[in-house]
């Protein structure tokens, strides 16, 4: 075999590593946000089929946290990713809150986010605390993650940071829209949907994800979740 050839062989087995490798890293990103969005799935599905909150937590969200734990124990380069998106996704909920708050004060948006609380502790007494935690840590914080964990597919699709997050975004509140309309008590339980609960609503989770695209817009922080590497997307060129 010549040289050439030998060279050759080396760059077509490169190839394929490359690939398997960048198939490897879309399979966890997208692992990573399936798991950031248990919190908001539990949830919905108790709503759906009239479940206990408890018992869908206890079968969608603790394995996936655990299953989140044993990964980042073993691919530490996905540390940052599921770290920095649960940081945005606390700074992008608390945002959305600052907004929402004070139509909630003046009566003129309700609150279901205690009911959370209620239906995790299961004492029928108001927990807001608890109800807020779950929002926090589950669902902004959750969202966050899987947000951050696909950002090099949606910035393919979209091109810029805050279009992805907006995008985003818009793919959340549809989802809740869609639990309000087809849950058999979901207006009842969260909110009805009359034109002003839908715009503000609306306008909450553009304001969530264009918080979280205008966050994965810093280059550091690109940099740390690993979203400018194109290993990620390599695959889907090939043949």
């Amino acid at each position: 075999m010549t040289g050439f050839h030998v060279i050759l062989s080396k760059c077509v087995s490169m190839s394929a590593m490359s690939r398997r490798s960048a198939r490897r890293d879309v399979a966890i990103r997208i692992l990573m946000a399936a798991i950031g969005f248990a919190p908001v799935t539990a949830l919905a599905f108790a709503l759906f089929g009239d479940a206990d909150l408890r018992v869908t937590v206890a079968v969608l969200v603790l394995p996936g946290v655990a299953m989140l734990a044993e990964l980042l124990w073993l691919k530490p380069e996905y540390r940052t990713i599921a770290i920095s998106g649960f940081i945005f996704g606390l700074i992008a909920v608390t945002i959305y809150d600052a907004f929402r708050v004070p139509f909630i004060l003046t009566g003129v948006w309700g609150d279901f986010i205690p009911k959370i609380g209620i239906w995790l502790v299961g004492d029928h007494k108001a927990h807001p605390l608890v109800g807020y935690l779950y929002r926090y840590i589950g669902d902004g914080g959750g969202m966050g993650i899987a947000y951050v964990a696909i950002y090099p597919l949606l910035i393919r699709i979209f091109a810029k940071p805050i279009a992805s997050g907006l995008a985003y975004g818009v793919f959340i509140w549809c989802g809740l829209m869609a639990t309000i309309a087809l849950a058999p008590h979901g207006a009842e339980e969260l909110f009805p949907l009359t034109p002003v609960n839908v715009t503000l609503s609306l306008t909450g989770h553009l304001i969530y994800g264009g918080v979280l695209g205008a966050l994965m817009g810093n280059a550091r922080a690109r940099a740390l979740t690993h979203a400018d590497a194109t290993r990620a997307l390599r695959f889907s060129d090939s043949p």
